[in-house]
């Protein structure tokens, strides 16, 4: 995945997270966890 796709992901996450910590009880519950896909599956924690 490349370009805009990619961009429009990014673009997700940074609000997703800057919304999650605006949330005091969210900061406390929520976890959230990207899964990367190549020739392995690969966990990346922001």
């Amino acid at each position: 995945m490349h370009g805009e796709p990619i961009e429009a992901v990014k673009n997700g996450v940074q609000t997703l997270l800057t919304t999650l910590k605006q949330d005091p009880y969210a900061l406390e519950t929520a976890y959230v966890s990207v899964i990367t896909f190549d020739s392995s599956a690969r966990q990346a924690v922001p």
